[in-house]
C-alpha cells in the first residue's frame, strides 16, 4: 500500500460516543491482519503443548518479543533500502534539466517521511512519536478521560512511552531504553497509539492549506495531500485553533477545559501533517463554541446551552469576528513568498467554515498584492459538500457572478483512499474513522458516476471582487424570501410599544440580537417565550426592556400558550419555529390581528431586517 512507508499506524478512537468509559480495541491495519494471525496461532499451539502456566508464559513472551524484534529490524531494513533508492532517484531528477514536472492529479506513490537536512538519511528513516491522547496510569494506558485501560504495559514498553515523551529515533530509542524498545514500538504502531514517519525528498515546493478547524483540511483534501507529499511542503494552517470541542459532547462527559482541548487538537493537527513532511501553524482564534461562551465549561453548563450552542453554530458570524480572521490569516497571505494556497469554499452550515472563506477572499478581493504570485486553489468541505449540493453550486456561481474564473479540478483518490482514513485516525478527539467515514465516503463519490473516488478543488484563475456575505450563506434563500416579509413589518410596526418573540427554536445568540431589535424598535418592550432549551440563554441577558417568560417543552405547551395570547391585547409577534413550521403557523393563526410572522431561525430575521434597515425598498 502507498501509505505503509510513513504512515505506520493507523488506530481509530478507542472508546465508543454511547460509553465513553468503554475502551475498544484499536483497529488494526490490514497488512499486520497475516503476521499478527500467525503470532495468534504459535501462542495457541504453544499454550497447548506447555503443561506449566507461569513457565509457559514466559516462554510465550519472550517467543512474542523475539518475532516483534525481528519484524521491527525488517521494517527499518525496508526503510532503509527504498532511502536509498529514493536518494539516487531524487539526485538523477535533480540533476536532469529536462526532468517533467509532475501533474496536479497524477498519483506520486514513492515511499517518503520527513528528513531533517542536518541528519544522515539512514540514521534519520525512522522517528517514533507519540499520539496526544493517550495517559499512563499506574501502569496502563488511557484514552483521555477513560476510565478503562487501552492496555497495560511491562516495564520495557512503560520506559519506551516515557522516551517518547519527545519524538526520537530508533536507535537513540534503543541506546535510551535498550533492545527491548523495538519490541515495544512495534506494540504501540499496532495499538495505533504511536506514528512512525521516515524521510521526504528535499526542494519540494512550499504549499499552504488554510482550514476553519483541525480536521477539515484532512476529510477535505487529505488524499490529495498525500499524494502530493513527495511534490509539496505543506503548511498547515488551522484559523479556529483554540476549541473546547471533542466528541465527550455528544456522551456527556466532563471535558471542557480550553487550554487542555485546544493542546490537544493542536497536537493533532501537527501529527496530521508530520506524517506528509509537513508543519502546523495555529493561528488561536475561537472556534463558534468559545465564541458562544469563553470558559471552561461544566456538564450542566452544556446541558442547558445544549441547543442554543447549535443555533449558535450555525448563525451567521458578526462583522468584528470577520475582522478577526481577516486580521490574523493576512500575515499568513503576506509570507506567501510564491507558495500555494488553499483555502476552504465554506460549504454548509457552519459558520466557522464560512469566516474561513469569507475572511480568506475578502483579503484577496481587498488587496490585489496578496498571494500576486501564489497559485490560489479552493477545495470542497468534507463532508458537507455531499449534503449541501445546492450551496455548492450557488457559492461557485456567485465567485463567477464577482468575476472570477474557477476551473474544477477532480483528483482521483481511489488509490489513496485507505491511506486518508489512516491519515484522519490522528483525529480521535474528533470521532472514531468508522463515525465519519459514511460522510466521506459519500463526499468522494460527488461526480464521480460510481467510477472513481475524487475529492474536488477549484484553480482560482482570476481573483473575484468583492462578494456579498448575504448572498454566499447556506439560508441566503430563505433570507431572501422572507425580507419582503421583514420590510413590511418593519415599516408597520417601527413604533410598536410591544412585541412578542415565541422562541420554539433558541435564537442562539440572544445577547446580540437584543441590541438590533431595540435600536430598530425603539419604542418597544420585548417579551421572549421560551422553552427550556432556550431558558438558560435568555436568562442570562438582563436588559429593562426585555422580560423572559418561560414555558414548559411540547406541543401542548405552545398552543395554550399561544391562545393565552390571542386572548390579550394584539402585538406584533415573531415565532421561531425550527422544524415545526407548520405548528408554529397554526399558532400565529390564533391571533389574527397580532401580525404574526413565523421564520424558521432567527438568523432568518436577523439577516433581513439588517438588510431592511440597510436598503428599505419598496416591498
Amino acid at each position: 500500500m502507498a501509505c505503509q512507508a510513513n504512515l505506520v499506524s493507523g488506530g481509530v478512537m478507542p472508546h465508543d460516543g454511547k460509553d465513553a468509559d468503554c475502551a475498544e480495541p484499536v483497529q488494526r491495519r490490514p497488512e499486520a491482519l497475516p503476521v499478527e494471525s500467525g503470532l495468534a496461532l504459535l501462542r495457541r499451539h504453544l499454550c497447548s503443548i506447555l503443561p506449566i502456566p507461569i513457565r509457559r508464559k514466559q516462554f510465550i513472551d519472550a517467543v512474542s518479543a523475539r518475532i516483534a524484534t525481528w519484524r521491527a529490524g525488517l521494517r527499518e531494513g525496508l526503510m532503509t533500502i527504498k532511502a536509498h533508492v529514493w536518494l539516487v532517484c531524487s539526485h538523477l531528477i535533480c540533476c536532469s534539466s529536462s526532468a517533467p514536472r509532475a501533474d496536479f492529479a497524477g498519483s506520486c506513490q514513492q515511499s517518503a517521511g520527513a528528513m531533517r537536512p542536518d541528519r544522515s538519511p539512514v540514521m534519520e528513516l525512522n522517528w517514533v512519536y507519540r499520539r496526544p491522547h493517550y495517559r499512563v496510569r499506574d501502569g496502563a494506558l488511557y484514552f483521555l478521560a477513560s476510565t478503562r485501560p487501552v492496555t497495560t504495559m511491562s516495564a520495557e514498553e512503560l520506559s519506551t512511552w516515557e522516551a517518547l515523551a519527545t519524538a526520537d529515533s530508533r536507535e537513540s530509542l534503543r541506546s535510551r531504553v535498550g533492545p527491548g524498545a523495538d519490541a515495544a514500538i512495534a506494540r504501540f504502531l499496532e495499538l495505533g497509539v504511536c506514528d512512525e514517519v521516515g524521510s521526504f525528498p528535499p526542494g519540494r515546493r512550499r504549499a499552504i492549506v488554510v482550514e476553519p478547524h483541525s480536521d477539515d483540511a484532512a476529510l477535505s483534501v487529505g488524499g490529495t495531500m498525500w499524494l502530493r507529499r513527495n511534490e509539496l511542503e505543506f503548511t498547515l494552517v488551522t484559523v479556529a485553533s483554540r476549541s473546547n470541542f471533542t466528541s465527550y459532547f455528544l456522551s456527556d462527559r466532563d471535558f471542557f477545559k480550553v487550554e487542555e482541548v485546544t493542546g490537544i487538537r493542536n497536537a493533532e493537527g501537527a501529527a496530521f501533517v508530520r506524517q506528509l513532511g509537513g508543519s502546523h501553524r495555529a493561528l488561536g482564534e475561537n472556534e463558534a463554541t468559545l465564541r458562544y461562551r469563553d470558559e471552561d465549561w461544566s456538564l450542566q453548563f452544556l446541558g442547558s446551552h445544549r441547543v442554543s450552542v447549535s443555533a449558535f453554530n450555525n448563525r451567521q458570524a458578526l462583522e468584528p469576528d470577520l475582522a478577526r480572521w481577516k486580521a490574523a490569516l493576512r500575515p499568513v497571505f503576506e509570507q506567501l513568498d510564491g507558495a500555494e494556497l488553499w483555502l476552504p469554499l465554506g460549504i454548509g452550515n457552519h459558520s466557522d467554515h464560512e469566516l474561513a472563506r469569507n475572511a480568506s477572499l475578502s483579503l484577496l478581493a481587498e488587496d490585489p498584492d496578496l498571494a500576486r504570485t501564489s497559485l490560489v486553489r479552493l477545495y470542497q468541505d468534507v463532508p458537507y459538500d455531499s449534503k449541501y449540493i445546492d450551496h455548492l453550486g450557488r457559492v461557485l456561481r456567485e465567485l463567477t457572478n464577482a468575476g472570477a474564473i474557477v476551473l474544477p479540478e477532480q483528483v482521483s483518490i481511489k488509490e489513496a483512499y485507505q491511506c486518508k482514513l489512516e491519515l484522519l485516525s490522528v483525529y480521535a478527539s474528533q470521532f472514531k474513522v468508522p463515525a465519519i467515514e459514511h460522510g466521506v465516503d459519500a463526499s468522494s463519490r460527488v461526480g464521480a458516476h460510481g467510477q472513481e473516488r475524487l475529492e474536488h478543488l477549484y484553480r482560482l484563475e482570476r481573483r473575484p471582487g468583492r462578494l456579498s456575505p448575504l448572498r454566499m450563506t447556506l439560508d441566503a434563500p430563505q433570507v431572501q424570501v422572507v425580507l419582503p416579509q421583514v420590510r413590511r413589518w418593519l415599516k408597520r410596526h417601527a413604533g410598536a410599544p410591544l412585541i412578542r418573540i415565541l422562541a420554539i427554536l433558541p435564537p442562539g445568540r440572544w445577547h446580540e440580537d437584543v441590541r438590533l431589535l431595540t435600536a430598530s424598535f425603539p419604542a418597544a418592550t420585548f417579551e421572549l417565550y421560551a422553552p427550556p432549551a432556550a431558558a438558560a440563554e435568555a436568562d442570562a441577558v438582563h436588559f429593562p426592556r426585555v422580560e423572559v417568560h418561560h414555558v414548559p417543552a411540547g406541543a401542548g405547551a405552545w398552543a395554550r400558550t399561544a391562545l393565552r395570547l390571542a386572548l390579550r391585547r394584539p402585538s406584533p409577534t415573531l415565532i421561531l419555529s425550527g422544524p415545526r413550521y407548520l405548528e408554529a403557523r397554526l399558532f400565529g393563526l390564533l391571533g389574527p390581528l397580532s401580525d404574526t410572522i413565523v421564520v424558521r431561525a432567527m438568523d432568518h430575521f436577523m439577516l433581513a431586517l439588517n438588510e431592511a434597515r440597510r436598503s428599505p425598498g419598496t416591498d
